[in-house]
């Protein structure tokens, strides 16, 4: 990526790919079967113990203190091998709320959690799945005789089917609360797809439900956090899309170098060749999309809410991320002809995680009109700001 690396980011990349290459992770997905996802709980728990999962907990949490460019440089060798584990979903969110809660004492299982990778977090705070505002929350706690009770419905809970714990958001007496449901707690109904590319997304279905513990986070700060949050983790999934686009480019040029069609390598038409500039370009334009979001995100600092500036630079490099992986990978898929979309075909493998990846959290398609929304908001805050 066209990023100024600094020596850390240098070498996480180096230690992940190393990591990644031992890790065999292709193989994995080409035995995914509906209801059968890619997951491996041995690989998470490898994750956590090489700090990973807890890698943007401050140290005085138990995590590495790594920031946002560090998280991002490990998603982008995540996406390059395809890893189908949901380490931002369910290390990056998790990881984040914590640090923004101060509440050590209420955390603590879910900080030994991201630590030692026994259990996987799974944060469940959407309920239109249409919709990435974090406000209103629909579900309910209420008080009950041995603590709050959550009854509700949450959609697309990434990591679903592996998850043991979630974090859901609720509304307790007007007010919004963050708690604990244990999966294996009554009234909690669990219902998962596994999608094409080994992940898994749920529906999580809440009944009078037992809340674990205190109240993790509450109030507006909670709103505010999970924003930031998810800011962070549209940035990381820009990142594993670049790598996806990265990696699926090469192999796409690799091919064109081999095969032959009409008695020469497919390589000398010009018209792929002119395919193939487009999507360098493309690649060229993501990753100084990413470097400015980036850029904007550490020159906000510690914010209660990013600036509508930094979420536009952040909904830019997710969709030109998107865009940009799905374009490279049905270029590849393209020039592999039929045999693009067998299983045995690493570039079929790139396809399926690009349509998925660039889906969540919202597509391209989306995070333009969040682009054009919010430089609206900020236009009219600076016409406000000199009446």
């Amino acid at each position: 990526m066209l990023i100024e690396s600094d020596e850390t980011e240098s070498i996480l990349k180096a230690s992940v790919e190393t990591f990644m290459r031992q890790e065999s992770a292709m193989e994995r997905l080409r035995q995914v079967k509906p209801g059968r996802p890619a997951h491996d709980r041995q690989v998470w728990g490898k994750l956590a113990r090489q700090g990973w999962l807890a890698m943007r907990l401050p140290e005085q949490l138990g995590g590495s203190g790594l920031q946002a460019r560090h998280a991002g440089a490990i998603a982008a060798v995540f996406g390059r091998f395809l890893l189908p584990e949901p380490f931002v979903a369910c290390a990056l969110l998790p990881a984040m709320l914590a640090a923004s809660a101060n509440r050590a004492a209420a955390w603590h299982d879910i900080l030994a959690a991201l630590t030692d990778g026994e259990k996987v977090i799974a944060v469940a705070w959407q309920e239109d799945p249409q919709s990435l505002d974090v406000c209103p929350v629909r579900t309910n706690a209420a008080n009950g005789p041995a603590g709050l009770l959550i009854s509700g419905v949450k959609a697309g809970v990434v990591g679903a089917a592996m998850a043991d714990d979630f974090l859901v958001t609720a509304r307790l007496e007007g007010q919004p609360v963050l708690v604990a449901v244990a999966r294996s707690a009554p009234g909690v109904r669990v219902e998962t797809v596994t999608t094409s590319d080994g992940a898994s997304l749920g529906t999580v279905s809440l009944e009078n439900a037992p809340a674990q513990g205190a109240v993790l986070f509450e109030g507006e700060a909670l709103l505010q956090a999970l924003a930031r949050a998810l800011d962070e983790a549209l940035l990381a999934v820009a990142a594993q899309l670049d790598g996806m686009a990265q990696a699926a480019f090469e192999i796409a040029l690799d091919y064109m170098r081999t095969r032959e069609q009409f008695g020469q390598k497919i390589g000398s038409f010009q018209s792929l060749q002119h395919v193939a500039v487009d999507l360098k370009v493309q690649h060229r334009l993501a990753a100084a999309s990413y470097l400015s979001a980036l850029q904007k995100l550490e020159a906000a600092g510690d914010v209660a809410r990013h600036p509508a500036a930094v979420c536009a630079a952040i909904s830019a490099a997710k969709a030109r991320a998107s865009d940009s992986a799905l374009a490279t990978a049905r270029f590849g898929v393209q020039v592999h002809g039929a045999i693009g979309f067998a299983m045995e075909a690493d570039i079929g493998l790139y396809m399926k995680s690009a349509l998925r990846a660039s889906a969540w959290l919202g597509n391209g398609a989306q995070h333009r009109r969040r682009v054009s929304l919010l430089l609206q908001e900020q236009a009219s805050a600076a016409r406000g700001a000199d009446a």
